[in-house]
This record gives structure tokens, C-alpha cells and sequence, in this order.
């Protein structure tokens, strides 16, 4: 059974707006290069590849496995297991599956490009590049080769062996769409911006006249407008993209962080929590969906993810290396707003505790006269507690009593004695009755 080759998305670096709660995030890091994923068709192992084709990957892997037992040498099978491995994200079994494969037939192309993405996607370009050039000894035009050759060019700031690997592309295929869009992305990277909004126009075309719906081109477009700072145009690109894939973590990215910007909270968060999703342990999209929640008062939601990004900063750490000022500031901020979340939910002793958490692990005290900045809050912190444990303690007031045992009697007439008010019907027709006149007669208690 056959499936249809899946090109990975090959687009700019993922755009970071500013917001007013926090500083904008960087760019998401670059995708992988594109990359021939198909399952090799075999009659006798339909079973197998119907469990790859459907994502039951486990079970493929095991169905596989069974097959090899009988067969070593099964190369269907032994190609179709590690895609089911690369796909299941066990890189490394699956980067020593293909591996096999590629030392006992180097002419297997497919294999070589599901390699060299692993290899990309560890960061080890090099050896990726090394890979890509052996293989197309045995195919010198191979579109697919020369695609993802070009990109880890550009990756490396080869610019100029980047644009001469997509010429030969064109030599066989002038129509190639992911050749225009890599074309363009050197450009891009060159900040030749009306070069790279020409090509891309040239990729959207060639796109339409083959009934090709590619979402990279309109995130492609994208970028580019944020280049040029037309964000209204960027949006409207990034929305295009998702309308063909709602799921397209690139464009949602951006969408996000335009929309925080923007303050338009609700779009950010949904946005958001599509890339969540994709990148579960990716600090600034945690601390972005925070502050998106946080902006539309949903503060458990909010405070939820402020805390998973603080946890993945001091897990990961990377980013106190590389600007410790800049961390440390940023840490601080999203700290004041968790702590504000805490208080606006009436939980002033996680508040506290937070406080206390960050005071231990940045060895700061706080005098009690100190009232600025995060010692001020601290104390503020401390005093709204302290005044409502003082507040439980108080014994309840004394109910006052009347003075003298003399209480006070009110009814709904003059009080005796005095004369009724001026005008006052009720008052005219109760004179007129005492005084035998045509006053209206109060009703016989026996009717």
C-alpha cells in the first residue's frame, strides 16, 4: 500500500511580535528540511504497512520485526520499520535502522533522505550534507536531494552553493515549487526583499496552475511583510496558511505573537495552543499562552502555564547562559505577574510562597521597612496576610442596646398627638369623620 510523499515544511524562522506583558520571544527554531516519507508497497506485508499508513507505528514496528525474524534481509520491511521508528520520534533507532539499510545499498534514495533529515534535525549538518551528495553520485538530478542539499547550504550560510543546487533542480524541472521557495528563502536571508517577494509570487503560481495547496508559501509570504513591517499584510498571509492547514505551527506561531501584541488575547491563546501542542516543551510558547490567558482573565488557565515556562527555563537553562541580565529581568516579570494572578485569586500564600521560592534561589532578603520593587510586593504580600489572619482572630462586635429599656415604636400614621401632615388625604378624611362631615366611612369590620 502507497502513500503520498509528505514534504516537510520549509519556511523562515518563525516571527516573535512585541507584547505589552513580556518581552517578544525569539524566533522558533527552523524546520527540517523536506524529506521523502512513503511507505514501500510489498503484497505480503499489507498488514504492516496498513498499520504505518493508519500511525499505529507500534504496532507497525512490531509487525515488522516479526517479518524480519523470518527475513533479514527483508529491505521493504527494513525501510518501512525505520520510518515507522523516525515517525514514533526514536531518532536514534531509527538513524541506526537506516544506516543498516544505506551500507548495504547506497542507491537506496529514499533512505538517504529520511537519514539526512534526522541528521539535520540533530544538528550535525555536515554529515547530513555528506549524506546527500553521496546519494545523488547515483541520481545527479534527484529533485528531493538537491531540495534538502540546498537548505542545509543556506543553514550554514553557503549562499551562493545554496543557489547553484537549486539551479540544477531547474535544469530538469522549471516548475519545481519547493525550489522556488528555497530560492527564495536565500534571498530572504540576504535581505533581498523584492527578489524574494518575486519568487515566491513565481511559487504561488506554479503552485495554483498544478492544484498544489502549500501553506509554506503564504508563511513564506508572511515573513516577508514582517520584514518590510506591513504586519496588517503578514497577518492576512499567516491566516491563508492556516485556512489550508489549521494546523500549520509556523503560521499559528506567528499569529500568536501578533495577536498578543495586539492584545487581541483570545486569537493569541487559540493560536497558541496549536503550537503547544507541537512544541509541548517550548518555554516562550508556554509563557506567551500565560500571559494570552492572563490578558482575558482566565487566571488558572494563566498561571498554569506562567509556571510550566519558569519550570522549562530552569530545566533547560539555556537562556540564563547565553544573556543572564536579560533572563533574570525577564524571570523577574513573569514572576510579579504570577504572583499578581495569585493575589487577583485571592491566593495570597501561593503568592507568598513564590515570592519565597525566588528569594531562596536568588539569595535576596527584604527588609520590613523595604517597599519597592519585589521587596515591596514581598511585604505587601506579607502585611494583606497578616491582616487577615489578625482579622479572623478579632472577637465579633457587641450588639448595641437600647438606652434606658425605652424602644421606640414607629407606625405607618402620625404619632399621636401630633398633627397630620398637610394635604394628606388619609389625614383630611379622618378630621372630617371625627367631626360628623361627608368624610368617607371607615369600613364595617364586619363586612
Amino acid at each position: 500500500m502507497n502513500v503520498s510523499k509528505i514534504v516537510l515544511s520549509v519556511t523562515f524562522a518563525g516571527f516573535a511580535a512585541a507584547c505589552a506583558s513580556a518581552p517578544p520571544p525569539p524566533p522558533p527554531p527552523p524546520p527540517p528540511p523536506p524529506v521523502a516519507k512513503k511507505v514501500k508497497p510489498v503484497d505480503q506485508i499489507g498488514p504492516a504497512n496498513e498499520m504505518l499508513t493508519k500511525g499505529e507505528y507500534a504496532a507497525a514496528v512490531k509487525s515488522y520485526d516479526a517479518i524480519l525474524a523470518k527475513k533479514p534481509n527483508h529491505t521493504v520491511a527494513q525501510y518501512n520499520r525505520a520510518l515507522a521508528l523516525q515517525k514514533m520520534g526514536k531518532s536514534d533507532e531509527a538513524k541506526a535502522a537506516y544506516e543498516k539499510i544505506i551500507a548495504a545499498n547506497d542507491k537506496d534514495l529514499e533512505a538517504s533522505l529520511n537519514y539526512g533529515v534526522l541528521l539535520t534535525e540533530a544538528g550535525d549538518l555536515d554529515k547530513a550534507i555528506s549524506v546527500y551528495k553521496k546519494a545523488l553520485k547515483h541520481d545527479e538530478f534527484n529533485a528531493a536531494l538537491l531540495n534538502n542539499l540546498s537548505v542545509l547550504y543556506r543553514r550554514k550560510g553557503r549562499h551562493r552553493q545554496a543557489i547553484d543546487t537549486i539551479r540544477k533542480v531547474f535544469m530538469r524541472d522549471k516548475e519545481n515549487v519547493d525550489a522556488y521557495k528555497n530560492l527564495a528563502l536565500v534571498y530572504f536571508d540576504q535581505k533581498k526583499y523584492k527578489l524574494t517577494q518575486t519568487i515566491l509570487e513565481n511559487a504561488l503560481k506554479r503552485a495554483k496552475a498544478q492544484k498544489i495547496e502549500d501553506p509554506d508559501i503564504y508563511v513564506n509570504l508572511g515573513m516577508l511583510y514582517l520584514a518590510t513591517e506591513e504586519n496588517g499584510k503578514a497577518m492576512a498571509a499567516f491566516k491563508k496558511a492556516i485556512a489550508l492547514d489549521p494546523n500549520h505551527v509556523v503560521a499559528n506561531y506567528n499569529i500568536g505573537s501578533l495577536a498578543l501584541g495586539h492584545r487581541d488575547y483570545k486569537l493569541a491563546s487559540k493560536s497558541y495552543e496549536v503550537v503547544a501542542k507541537a512544541w509541548p516543551n517550548d518555554y516562550e510558547v508556554h509563557a506567551s499562552l500565560g500571559y494570552a490567558y492572563q490578558g482575558q482573565q482566565e487566571l488558572e488557565k494563566a498561571a498554569t502555564h506562567l509556571e510550566k515556562a519558569r519550570k522549562l527555563k530552569v530545566d533547560q537553562g539555556s537562556a540564563i547562559a547565553l544573556a543572564p541580565a536579560a533572563s533574570a529581568e525577564e524571570d523577574e516579570q513573569m514572576l510579579f505577574q504570577l504572583m499578581v494572578i495569585k493575589q487577583n485569586a485571592q491566593d495570597n500564600e501561593g503568592a507568598l510562597k513564590l515570592a519565597e521560592e525566588y528569594m531562596k534561589e536568588k539569595n535576596i532578603t527584604c527588609g520590613e521597612e523595604d517597599f519597592e520593587g519585589f521587596c515591596g510586593r514581598y511585604n505587601g504580600i506579607k502585611l494583606t496576610i497578616q491582616m487577615a489572619k489578625e482579622a479572623a482572630m478579632a472577637p465579633p462586635p457587641e450588639e448595641e442596646k437600647p438606652q434606658g429599656g425605652q424602644v421606640d415604636v414607629f407606625t405607618d400614621g402620625p404619632v399621636e398627638g401630633e398633627e397630620g401632615a398637610e394635604g394628606d388625604p388619609a389625614a383630611e378624611g379622618a378630621d372630617t369623620a371625627a367631626e360628623g362631615g361627608e368624610g368617607e366611612p371607615a369600613p364595617d369590620a364586619g363586612q
